[in-house]
């Protein structure tokens, strides 16, 4: 058809590790739902350093936030854009950046933030360094994360970017 797709080899022994959009540990009540975790349309090629010791930390932060909140909203992903470089034979592009941006509610009120991580070698630190309002993120990536959000609190709460709510 035509199509754009990825395949196994378009990322093996390319110097990227194949980062998990949505974290298998997200979805291991059944195995199936875990086994979904594993299709590539959920893996991105990112640097090590930002996956190992940014990316996988921020996920299980996320997780441990998550516990005590009455619900949580993800949106996650890499920017994707003209001219990114490319690897394998598909040519599947290698964002500059990948985002993760919550919007939560805990006890009818809603809190929110962002991180944007830089897709390099460079990358350490805790993942708060890399956190950002919900507001920024979307000046950056242009997208419009949380649209359904009523408009008289998307000012107010996408404008957020105070890791106390969330620690």
């Amino acid at each position: 058809l035509g199509w754009a797709y990825a395949t196994d080899r378009d990322s093996a022994r390319k110097g990227y590790d194949r980062a998990y959009l949505l974290p298998s540990a997200e979805r291991n009540r059944t195995q199936a739902k875990n086994y979904d975790t594993f299709c590539l349309s959920n893996i991105a090629p990112q640097h090590p350093a930002p996956n190992r010791r940014v990316w996988s930390a921020h996920d299980a932060e996320v997780r441990r936030i998550a516990e005590r909140l009455d619900t949580v909203w993800i949106v996650t992903g890499g920017e994707l854009k003209p001219g990114l470089p490319c690897i394998g034979a598909n040519r599947v592009g290698v964002p500059e950046v990948y985002y993760k941006a919550l919007l939560a509610r805990r006890d009818g009120e809603y809190i929110s933030i962002a991180f944007v991580v830089p897709n390099r070698d460079t990358v350490s630190g805790p993942c708060w360094n890399y956190a950002v309002s919900v507001n920024a993120a979307e000046k950056l990536l242009g997208i419009d994360f949380f649209p359904n959000l009523p408009d008289h609190l998307e000012e107010l709460v996408e404008s957020q970017r105070e890791p106390v709510h969330w620690k």
